[in-house]
């Protein structure tokens, strides 16, 4: 249940950044992005990182924190 629940709380910080509150969707990707780092779902942390982009924040450096 843990990775769909971080790909719920992904979906989520699509969500803040369309009520324009970038930092607080950031904020959150990068939490997502912790849990999908421990879980090594190699396909999720990129999906995260492009989110980073798209909400204008420098995604974290890949394989590390």
């Amino acid at each position: 249940m843990i990775p769909d629940a971080a790909r719920i709380r992904r979906q989520l910080t699509g969500r803040l950044a369309k009520i324009d509150r970038p930092d607080d969707s950031a904020e959150e990707l990068k939490r997502v992005y912790d849990v999908f780092l421990k879980l090594g779902a190699e396909l999720e942390l990129e999906k995260a990182r492009i989110q980073f982009r798209e909400i204008g924040h420098r995604p974290p450096p890949r394989g590390g924190r």
